[in-house]
């Protein structure tokens, strides 16, 4: 996540500003093996610093849970965490 300041996407930075966006954390959805990347969530902030780092980590969690959903209904695999023992 950026922090106040930095621009690692000045065009983007500049778009999103003219409609009052001013933070936003993202993530990018998909992307293991053979799936390609389908999209991203993305959570706005009128608020320059509207976001921490744990929000940061809080979104990649539910992409990462996200992702393994895709990569199941893609492949039609069991992720380990989803297995029950009998």
């Amino acid at each position: 996540m950026a922090r106040a300041g930095e621009q690692p996407w000045p065009q983007l930075a500049a778009d999103t500003a003219e409609v009052g966006v001013l933070s936003f954390p993202a993530a990018p959805l998909g992307a293991e093996g053979d799936v390609p990347r389908v999209g991203s969530p993305n959570l706005y902030s009128r608020d320059p610093e509207g976001f921490r780092d744990h929000d940061a980590v809080l979104v990649q969690v539910l992409v990462d849970r996200a992702s393994r959903a895709i990569l199941r209904g893609h492949t039609g695999a069991t992720a380990p965490e989803d297995r029950t023992t009998s």
